[in-house]
């Protein structure tokens, strides 16, 4: 804006006044601040987004490690004859847990 009041007193070969470049000055000053401002807002939303997101992530993890502790509970109850398959189980389920602990903090 103060380069077009220039470029316009420059073709009329005048100089433009103090007051209208002080308020060209004022007004870029004012269209920078509520570019500022607009920015804020849409990263604000953006973050909040972002946020609900991973805490859904966060809660989906928390079910996960609860269903391996709960199998590991019953360890107690398996026998010789299904003990081969309990450990597996587990032993998986740890593991793609693990995966999924190892993706989030990456």
């Amino acid at each position: 804006m103060v380069a077009s009041l220039l470029a316009v007193a420059a073709c009329n070969k005048t100089e433009p006044a103090a007051q209208d470049v002080a308020e060209a000055q004022k007004k870029l000053v004012t269209a920078v601040k509520l570019d500022l401002a607009q920015a804020r807002v849409e990263l604000e939303a953006t973050a909040a987004d972002r946020m609900t997101k991973l805490d859904a992530k966060l809660v989906e993890l928390d079910q996960k490690t609860d269903e391996v502790k709960a199998k590991l509970a019953l360890m107690a109850d398996r026998t010789e004859t299904n003990w081969d398959a309990f450990k597996t189980d587990v032993v998986t389920s740890w593991d793609l847990l693990a995966k999924d602990v190892d993706a989030a903090i990456k």
